[in-house]
C-alpha cells in the first residue's frame, strides 16, 4: 500500500508522475475463505475497502459510521463482488476496546447483509508512519514501527486475542490477514530491523492460528515474493501494481509458482493503480486468465491519499469510469453513472500537505530494498520541478548519480544512506514552514424541512450533521443561540446587563467554566470533532450575519459543554438555596428553573402493536434563552429526533430508531449544605476536626453591561471549604454548599451515547454513566423494554441524621460525604409486571403498582422526590396516571395521544365537594351575598372536573382555590390532598375566598361565570387563542394537559408562557412513530411562515406527526438545501 497522491493543478507534470510511480509501489492485501472450497480462493472477487469518511484506518474505526459503510458495501454488492479486505487498527482498540469490537461486529454483520465475506487485516507496516488519534492525511501503520519490539507484544497480544477469539469459526470471515506489507517500513533497512519484523510476523501468525484454527491465515507481502512467510501462512498473497500485461502476469506467475511448490492456495490481495498504468481493464483479464481470486485496490474514491490514483466508486454511488467498473464486473455496469475526475477532485487542494506528510513519512521510514526505487523517483521528480532543490540542485543530481552507481555496484547500504539524506533535505523546508491543512472535499449534509418547518438533517458523517445542526438552529433562533451559549460560561451579563449577574455568579461559584474546559481537554477525538463542527457552523452563521450577531461571542466548544452543565447546576443550586433558607428559618426562594414535568410508559403487553409507547413532556419555558428546539438527524449511528436546548447539538429529550427517553425533575437529593464555624480572629479560616483550616480564596472578574452600553468589569471573590463554596453568610452564620457530580466531565458523552442507542441495553448503558443529576429518567425500546431510573449523582452521606432540609455539621470530617451511590444502587424499575409506569415529579417508590421500592432500603437522600419531606405526597398528574393506566389495554397510538393531553383535574373531586359544602354550611356569614356567588357554587357543583376551554366550573374552582390559598397557604403543596376545608374556621375562610373570587372575576371579566378559555390565552403575533388545561401553580388545577403560566396581563387573563411545551408520544414500532406539538412554531422569527403555524393545533389540543426517517418524511417535504462543511483539521 505504498502509494500517495501528490498531484495538484498547479503542480508540475513531473510531480504528478511522482504520484503515479509512488502509487504503483504500494497498497494492502487480504484474502477470503469459501465455505464450499476451504482450501481454494479462486472464488474471491473483491476489493479493498476504506470508508469514504476516513483517510486512515484510525479514522475509519475511531469515527465508525454504520450508515456510510452500509451504503458503500452496497456498492460492492451492486458490482457483484463477494468479498472486502479491510484494515483494522489496534490503536483504536486500545482507545476504547468495547466500542471497537462492537463496531467490528457491526461491520461483519453489514458485510454479510450485502453478501460479502471479510478479510480483516490485523496489523500493517505500510509507510511505517506511527498511528495517532489525531487526523492524518497520509496512511499510518499498525501498530507502528516503534511498537513491534518484544516489550510491546503484550499490547498487541491483547488486541489480537480480543479480535480473533471473538470470531473463532465465524463463517463471515474468509481468512485472517495477519499483517499487510511487513517490510514496507524503515525497520527493513537494517538486519536488526528486518529480524524484528520477522519475529513479529512469526509470533502473530502462530498466535492467530492457535486462537482460530478454523480460518486460514495469510500475510499481505509487499510484492509477489512470499519467501519470508511461506512456512507461516496457509495462503500465499500477491501485491502487484506492475504496468503492462506482461509485467503484471510475471508478478502473478511468480506467486503462483511459489504456491504450487508449497502446495498452498494463493490470492492477489492488492492490484490495480490506473494512474500508474496498472489499469483495471488491463489487470482483470489476466486475473481471470490465471483463475486466481483477488481484491482490487480499491472500492471507494474517498478521503485517503490514494483517491486520485485508484478507486472505483465515489461516496454518492457515481463512478470515475464506467469501463473500470465493467472490467471488474466482467459485465455491463447497469445502474452506475459516470462522474468525471474533475467533478470529484477537490482533494487536489491538499496536495502541499500530502507532499509534506509524505516527505516526513519517507524520512521516518528510511530507504531499503523495498523502498529504494520509490525514493529515487521522489528525488528525480522533485529535481524536475521548477526551482526544485534551488541552488542545491546540481549537488543533489550528483549525489543521486553516485547513489545509483553504488547501488548498481552492490554497495546497497551506502546507496540507501545517500538517498535517505537527500529525502531528509527535501523534507526540511516543509518542516520549517508546514502547509496549512485543507479538507480533501467538502463534507455535505442535506437539510429537509417538513411542512411545519422542522429540519431533518441527512449527512454522510456526524461532523457534517453537527455543522448543519448549527446552521439551521441559527436560522430558526438567531441570537437566542448565542445568548444561550453565554449562560454556562458566566458571560450573559456582558450582553443582558444587571439582570443576568446572579446567573453568571452562580456559574463561577460552582466553577462551571473550569469544568467545561477540563471536559473539552479530556473528550475523545470523535466528540471533539463533532463539537468543533457545530461551533464552526455557528461561527460561519455569525460571520455571514454580522449585524444580527453583533453581540455574539465566537462560539467555542467549552461554551456548549458549559451550557449542558448550566442545566444541571441551576436546579442543584436551587436546592442548596432551599436548604440554606430552611437553616435560617426563612421562606424557600422562588426557584427560577422548571420544577415540573410528566412522563409515562406503556409496556408491550398493554399496547395494540405489542411495542412500548413513551410520553415525553418536560414542563419548560415556552420562550426565551432556553426554550426547546426540535430537529431530526440521520448520520451514521446518530439517528435521533426530538428537542434540544439552543446552543446544543444533541437531542436532550426524544428518540432514535430504537429507543425513546424522557426526564422529569425530582431525582435523588444530590446537594447538601454544611454549616461552618468561622475563626472569630481570622475570617479566612474555619474549624475542621478541631483545627483552623484556611479557606481557599478565588477571585473572578465578571463583565456587566451598563445602561450606557459599556462593559463594567466587576471582581468577585469566592471562598471555598473542603465541602464546597460558601453560599451564604448571614445572622452570624456561614454555610457552604455541596453538589454531588458538579465536576463530572462526561455529560456530553452520555447524551451522545443516548442519541446513538438502539436497544434497551444500549440506553441503559448510556444512563449508567450517571451524568444527569436531579432527574427521573424513563425509557422504552423497540426490543420491548421499558423502565425508570432515578438518576443519581447522589452522595453517600456521612454520620449524623438525614433530612432533606436539615443542615450538616461542617466542623467534623465524619459528616463528610463518603463517595457516590453506585448506579446499580439507585432506585430503578425495569419491565414491571404491571405493564406501565409513570414519573410525574413523584418519588421513586410511587412509579407503578406492585414494585417493592422503599425509601428505607436506600442510602439517605436517594429516594427523595424534592417536593415534600417524605417525597410521596400530593402530585395530581401522578395520581391521574395511577387512576387510569391500570385500566388501559390494547392501547393504540391515538389513545396514547389523547391521554397525553388529558384535561381531567384530580383536585376537582377532592376540593369541589368540600368547598360547596362549606358554602352551604356557612353562606349566612357571607358579607353582601349576591347571585354571583351562588352561580359560582352551582357551576362548581355541576362541573365534570375537565379543564376544558368551555368549562365555567373549572374557572370558578380555580379562582376560589387561589383566594383560599391566600388565606390558608398551608393547605396546599404537600398537603393538597388533605387541605380542603373541613372544620368551621376553614369553612368560614372558604366562604370569604368565594366572595373574593367572585369579585375578582366580575371586576376583570364582567361576570363570575367565565369559560376557562377566556381566561387562559395563547398569544403570538396577531394570534390570541383559548387554551384548556392547567398546572399546579398558585392553586392551579393540575392536570396532564399542563398548559402553565405565572403571568397575567392587565385584563387579568393568564398568558401562556410555559409548561407543556413539547408533548411527544412515541411508539417504538419497526419504523418509529412519533407525534408531537409545540405551542407556537418552529421558528422564533416573526417573518417566518413557521412562527406560529402550530398554535391553532396546540389550542385545539391536537398533535401533528413528527416524521422520523425518509419513508415517513418524503411526502411531507417543504424545502431542501445542501449544506457544505469544509473542516480545517490538523
Amino acid at each position: 500500500m505504498r502509494r500517495t497522491d501528490l498531484s495538484r493543478r498547479n503542480v508540475s507534470r513531473m510531480l504528478l508522475g511522482l504520484l503515479v510511480s509512488l502509487v504503483a509501489h504500494a497498497l494492502v492485501a487480504r484474502c477470503l475463505h469459501a465455505q464450499d472450497e476451504p482450501d481454494d480462493f479462486r472464488w474471491v472477487r473483491g476489493a479493498n475497502y476504506v470508508a469514504s469518511y476516513a483517510a486512515t484506518s484510525v479514522e475509519m474505526w475511531l469515527h465508525y459510521d454504520h450508515a456510510i459503510i452500509d451504503r458503500e458495501l452496497g456498492y460492492a454488492q451492486q458490482m457483484g463482488l463477494n468479498c472486502v479486505r479491510v484494515f483494522l487498527q489496534s490503536l483504536v482498540y486500545h482507545h476504547d476496546p468495547r466500542t471497537f469490537l462492537a463496531n467490528f461486529e457491526d461491520f461483519l454483520a453489514t458485510a454479510d447483509k450485502h453478501g460479502l465475506k471479510v478479510m480483516p487485516i490485523l496489523f500493517d507496516s505500510c509507510f511505517g508512519v506511527a498511528p495517532s488519534l489525531e487526523s492524518r492525511h497520509i496512511w499510518v501503520a499498525n501498530p507502528g514501527p516503534d511498537r513491534m519490539a518484544p516489550q510491546w507484544w503484550p499490547e498487541s497480544d491483547a488486541y489480537a486475542t480480543a479480535v480473533v477469539s471473538a470470531h473463532v469459526g465465524d463463517e463471515r470471515i474468509a481468512l485472517w490477514d495477519v499483517m499487510n506489507e511487513p517490510t514496507a517500513t524503515h525497520l527493513a533497512a537494517t538486519p536488526e530491523g528486518k529480524a524484528s519484523i520477522d519475529a513479529f510476523v512469526a509470533r502473530y501468525c502462530a498466535l492467530v492460528k492457535q486462537l482460530d484454527p478454523t480460518r486460514p491465515i495469510t500475510v499481505g507481502v509487499a510484492t509477489w515474493d512470499n519467501r519470508d512467510v511461506i512456512d507461516l501462512v496457509d495462503v500465499l498473497s500477491c501485491h502487484s501494481y506492475a504496468k503492462g500485461v506482461e509485467a503484471f502476469r510475471a508478478d502473478l506467475t511468480g506467486t503462483r509458482n511459489q504456491a504450487r511448490a508449497a502446495g498452498k492456495p494463493w490470492i492477489v490481495t492488492e492490484c490495480c493503480n490506473p494512474a500508474a498504468g496498472s489499469t483495471y481493464e488491463m489487470a482483470l483479464p489476466v486475473l481471470r486468465e490465471l483463475d486466481v481470486g483477488y481484491t482490487v485496490w480499491q472500492l471507494i474514491i474517498g478521503r485517503d491519499q490514494f483517491r486520485s490514483a485508484s478507486g472505483l466508486v465515489y461516496p454518492d454511488g457515481t463512478v470515475r469510469r464506467i469501463a473500470e467498473v465493467e472490467a471488474v464486473m466482467n459485465a455491463r455496469a447497469v445502474g452506475f453513472e459516470e462522474k468525471p475526475d474533475e467533478h470529484g477532485a477537490p482533494h487536489l487542494h491538499d496536495i502541499p500537505l500530502l507532499l509534506a506528510e509524505y516527505l516526513e513519512a519517507s524520512v521516518q521510514a528510511g530507504v531499503n530494498e523495498v523502498t529504494w526505487r520509490e525514493r529515487v523517483t521522489l528525488i528525480e521528480s522533485l529535481l524536475a520541478q521548477p526551482g526544485g532543490f534551488g541552488s542545491e540542485a546540481d549537488r543533489v543530481r550528483a549525489a543521486l548519480l553516485d547513489a545509483r552507481q553504488a547501488y548498481d555496484g552492490g554497495d546497497r547500504q551506502a546507496a540507501f544512506a545517500a538517498v535517505a539524506a537527500l529525502v531528509a533535505q527535501a523534507a526540511e523546508p516543509h518542516r520549517k514552514n508546514p502547509p496549512r491543512p485543507a479538507p480533501p472535499f467538502a463534507l455535505q449534509a442535506t437539510v429537509y424541512r417538513d411542512v411545519y418547518g422542522v429540519p431533518h438533517i441527512y449527512a454522510d458523517s456526524e461532523e457534517a450533521a453537527a455543522y448543519a445542526i448549527a446552521r439551521v438552529q441559527c436560522e430558526d433562533m438567531g441570537m437566542q443561540v448565542f445568548r444561550s451559549l453565554r449562560l454556562g460560561v458566566g458571560r450573559l451579563a456582558e450582553m443582558a446587563g444587571e439582570g443576568a449577574w446572579e446567573s453568571d455568579r452562580i456559574m463561577h461559584l460552582w466553577r462551571v467554566p473550569e469544568t467545561a474546559a477540563r471536559t473539552w481537554d479530556e473528550s475523545p477525538l470523535r466528540t471533539r470533532r463533532f463539537l468543533q463542527a457545530f461551533c464552526d457552523g455557528l461561527n460561519d452563521y455569525r460571520r455571514k450575519h454580522p449585524e444580527e450577531c453583533r453581540d455574539a461571542l465566537e462560539a467555542e466548544p467549552v461554551q456548549v459543554i458549559a451550557l449542558l452543565r448550566w442545566s444541571d447546576v441551576m436546579p442543584s443550586h436551587g436546592i442548596v438555596r432551599v436548604k440554606t433558607n430552611a437553616g435560617l428559618n426563612q421562606p424557600a426562594p422562588e426557584l427560577d428553573f422548571p420544577n415540573q414535568s410528566s412522563t409515562w410508559a406503556i409496556g408491550p403487553t398493554r399496547t395494540a402493536s405489542g411495542r412500548p409507547i413513551l410520553f415525553i413532556d418536560p414542563h419548560w419555558p415556552a420562550q426565551g434563552d432556553t426554550s426547546l428546539w426540535e430537529f431530526h438527524v440521520h448520520a451514521g449511528r446518530l439517528q435521533a429526533g426530538g428537542f434540544a436546548l439552543p446552543g446544543v447539538p444533541v437531542v436532550g429529550l426524544g428518540y432514535t430508531d430504537g429507543v425513546a427517553w424522557a426526564g422529569t425533575a425530582g431525582g435523588a437529593d444530590s446537594a447538601d449544605v454544611f454549616e461552618l464555624q468561622i475563626n472569630p480572629d481570622n475570617g479566612g479560616q474555619y474549624r475542621y476536626d478541631g483545627q483552623w483550616r484556611d479557606l481557599v480564596v478565588r477571585a473572578v472578574e465578571i463583565g456587566v453591561k451598563t445602561d450606557s452600553g459599556e462593559i463594567e468589569r466587576r471582581s468577585i471573590t469566592f471562598r471555598e471549604s473542603v465541602h464546597g463554596p460558601i453560599v451564604e453568610q448571614s445572622q452570624g452564620r456561614t454555610f457552604a454548599g455541596a453538589v454531588c457530580g458538579v465536576r463530572d466531565t462526561l455529560r456530553l458523552e452520555q447524551w451522545l451515547a443516548m442519541n446513538r442507542a438502539r436497544s434497551g441495553a444500549e440506553i441503559r448503558d448510556a444512563l449508567r454513566m450517571d451524568q444527569a443529576p436531579w432527574l427521573n429518567l424513563t425509557y422504552a425500546s423497540r426490543d420491548g423494554h421499558f423502565g425508570y431510573i432515578q438518576s443519581g449523582a447522589c452522595p453517600l452521606r456521612g454520620d449524623g441524621p438525614y433530612h432533606m432540609l436539615l443542615l450538616n455539621d461542617g466542623t467534623r470530617s465524619s459528616h463528610n460525604w463518603r463517595g457516590r451511590v453506585a448506579f446499580d444502587d439507585l432506585p430503578q424499575v425495569h419491565d414491571p409486571a404491571s405493564g406501565w409506569l409513570q414519573s410525574c415529579n413523584t418519588a421513586a417508590d410511587y412509579v407503578t403498582d406492585g414494585h417493592t421500592l422503599k425509601a428505607e432500603d436506600f442510602p439517605p437522600g436517594v429516594v427523595c422526590g424534592h417536593y415534600a419531606p417524605d417525597g410521596r405526597t400530593w402530585r395530581g398528574r401522578g395520581r391521574r396516571c395511577f387512576e387510569v393506566m391500570p385500566t388501559l389495554w390494547d392501547v393504540t397510538l391515538e389513545q396514547a395521544r389523547d391521554f397525553a393531553l388529558d384535561t381531567y383535574a384530580p383536585a376537582g373531586p377532592i376540593w369541589a365537594p368540600p368547598l360547596v359544602a362549606a358554602y352551604e354550611a356557612r353562606k349566612q356569614h357571607v358579607p353582601d351575598p349576591d347571585l354571583s356567588m351562588k352561580m359560582m357554587v352551582d357551576a362548581v357543583r355541576d362541573w365534570d372536573y375537565q379543564v376544558r376551554k368551555e368549562s365555567v366550573g373549572a374557572t370558578a374552582l380555580r379562582f376560589w382555590r387561589a383566594e383560599y390559598r391566600e388565606l390558608r397557604p398551608e393547605a396546599f403543596g404537600e398537603n393538597e390532598a388533605h387541605g380542603a376545608p373541613q372544620i368551621e374556621a376553614e369553612q368560614l375562610d372558604a366562604v370569604k375566598a368565594l366572595r373574593a373570587a367572585a369579585d375578582h372575576l366580575k371586576e376583570h371579566f364582567g361576570s363570575s361565570l367565565v369559560p376557562w378559555g377566556h381566561v387562559l390565552r395563547l398569544r403570538r403575533g396577531h394570534l390570541d387563542l383559548p387554551l384548556d388545561g392547567d398546572v399546579g401553580f398558585f392553586g392551579g388545577l393540575e392536570c396532564l394537559r399542563a398548559t402553565g403560566t405565572q403571568r397575567r396581563d392587565e385584563s387579568g387573563r393568564f398568558v401562556f408562557d410555559g409548561g407543556q411545551v413539547v408533548p411527544t408520544v412515541v411508539e417504538l414500532t419497526d419504523s418509529v412513530q412519533a407525534w408531537s406539538i409545540v405551542p407556537f412554531g418552529q421558528s422564533r422569527r416573526p417573518e417566518s411562515p413557521h412562527y406560529a403555524d402550530q398554535a391553532r393545533l396546540y389550542s385545539a389540543g391536537q398533535m401533528r406527526p413528527a416524521w422520523h426517517g425518509w419513508s415517513q418524511l418524503r411526502d411531507h417535504v417543504g424545502s431542501k438545501k445542501v449544506v457544505e462543511y469544509r473542516p480545517d483539521r490538523p
